[in-house]
């Protein structure tokens, strides 16, 4: 038979059927393979350039990754592993164990693991379960509102101007005139503005005092088999980790885990026309794991839910289900042996949470609250209230600009034309600052009937 040339096989305590040929003048070395027919008898070689082209592979890669030692150390390692795989040795080939990933959580990291009925100072790291919508508070409501008044240009000229009025060089008619038709304005301003954000804080005051049932752990106060043991708290007092007992058409108080509903497929609907306006209705599926337990077991589910790091998009969540230790059957309560099973994880997505904001249609469920707060998706998707500008307010805003530079420029010709004499200066801010509309002269351009006002009196006695 002719030599075929083959890798070097590894050597190991358990032989089977090779069995090496000893041959110290041969370069090569043989093993014979011994078939179960004894009539049948094959042997091979094994060139002994093998290790050889070990060594080449290794020099070529420390050549390759001579200017990257991270990179080097880590895949010559490999190599070098590879080829000790080939050497002969009597012991057998092991893999070190490789420890278990755990998720630790840093400072600024948002992802969490909670566990049913989580201690006092887990569920204090994150933000309180409360709405707040307003826009002002005692102390910010007059410098905000003067702000956003006082931002556009026209409101900003009439301020410059009636207080112009109080310098008596450049006092042109009654005070009285210039302040109260500003001040008017913003006191109106003012009043829509206070109302607005009142009514804003009853319905988040509204939000906020809703009440909802909590799931507890049966203690030996509860009298009534077969019912959990519940408490009822304001919405504002939910906190991460709370089991949540929902019913038909109340609305969903924080971001929660599906665990239960009253439907056997474990299945509910919810409307989130609130959300994203859409009006039809979503399906939402409860885990499997504990849609098969009774609600009065949940309390006592040996468990925890991983979610990660809460964002804006209402169409994705990541997150697991660890059951570490099944519920107690009626197998175990009658003593018989129970084998120990390994926890159990299920994965979580969108289809798995009810989102803040929304409302259960039908049925009732319950839920385990991994959001609150500003970290719901609700609150993410909602900007932050703003004054409410107009278009025609913005055009009146730009037309202002453009009368007030054609009157300074008026202003500077009319100075001009009278060569710059005296305190001319003073003429000109005289003309910016126009009297009220009831002492207003106007002189209309030729083209556009464009009106500038000009005041009469304002301009100086050798030019009238």
């Amino acid at each position: 038979m002719s030599d075929i040339p083959l890798r070097k096989l590894r050597r190991h305590k358990n032989r089977g059927d090779y069995t090496p040929l000893d041959d110290p003048g041969d370069s090569e070395s043989r093993i014979a393979l011994h078939s179960p027919n004894p009539d049948m008898t094959r042997v091979t070689t094994i060139g002994a350039n093998a290790s050889r082209r070990n060594r080449d592979f290794r020099s070529g890669l420390r050549g390759r990754y001579v200017d990257e030692p991270e990179e080097e150390a880590q895949l010559l390692g490999d190599a070098e592993g590879f080829d000790g795989a080939d050497e002969d040795s009597d012991e057998p080939a092991t893999s070190p164990e490789t420890p278990a990933p755990s998720r630790t959580h840093g400072p600024k990291d948002k992802s969490r693991t909670v566990p049913f009925h989580p201690p006092e100072r887990l569920q204090s790291r994150y933000p309180p379960n409360t709405v707040r919508n307003q826009k002002y508070n005692v102390f910010t409501f007059l410098p905000v509102v003067f702000y956003e008044q006082f931002k556009f240009f026209f409101n900003l000229y009439f301020l410059l101007v009636a207080l112009s009025q109080f310098i008596p060089a450049l006092k042109i008619g009654f005070i009285v005139t210039y302040v109260a038709p500003l001040a008017f304005v913003l006191c109106v301003t003012i009043g829509k503005e206070a109302y607005d954000d009142y009514k804003r804080h009853l319905r988040d005051k509204e939000a906020n005092s809703q009440r909802y049932l909590i799931l507890q752990r049966a203690d030996a106060s509860s009298t009534e088999e077969g019912y959990p043991n519940t408490r009822s708290v304001p919405s504002s007092s939910l906190r991460v980790g709370d089991l949540v007992h929902l019913e038909k058409n109340q609305r969903v108080p924080a971001d929660l885990v599906l665990l239960r509903t009253s439907d056997a497929s474990g299945t509910c609907f919810i409307r989130t026309d609130q959300l994203d306006g859409e009006t039809d209705w979503k399906l939402r599926v409860a885990v499997p794991e504990t849609q098969k337990l009774a609600e009065k077991d949940l309390p006592s589910l040996d468990a925890e839910i991983y979610a990660d790091p809460p964002i804006k998009d209402i169409h994705t969540f990541v997150g697991t289900f660890t059951l570490n230790k099944p519920p107690p059957t009626t197998a175990a309560d009658s003593g018989l042996p129970m084998q120990h099973l390994p926890p159990s994880i299920s994965p979580l997505t969108a289809e798995n949470v009810l989102w803040s904001n929304t409302v259960l249609a039908a049925g009732s469920a319950v839920g385990f609250v991994v959001y609150t707060g500003s970290e719901t998706r609700a609150v993410m998707n909602t900007s932050h209230p703003e004054t409410k500008v107009g278009l025609l307010d913005l055009e009146i805003n730009r037309l202002a600009k453009i009368l007030c530079a054609v009157t300074f420029a008026l202003s500077i010709v009319l100075v001009a034309l009278n060569g710059f004499r005296g305190q001319w200066y003073i003429y000109v801010f005289r003309f910016l600052g126009s009297p009220p509309p009831s002492v207003r002269h106007w002189i209309f351009t030729p083209a556009g009937g464009l009106a500038l006002r000009v005041p009469f009196r304002c301009v100086p006695t050798s030019l009238q």
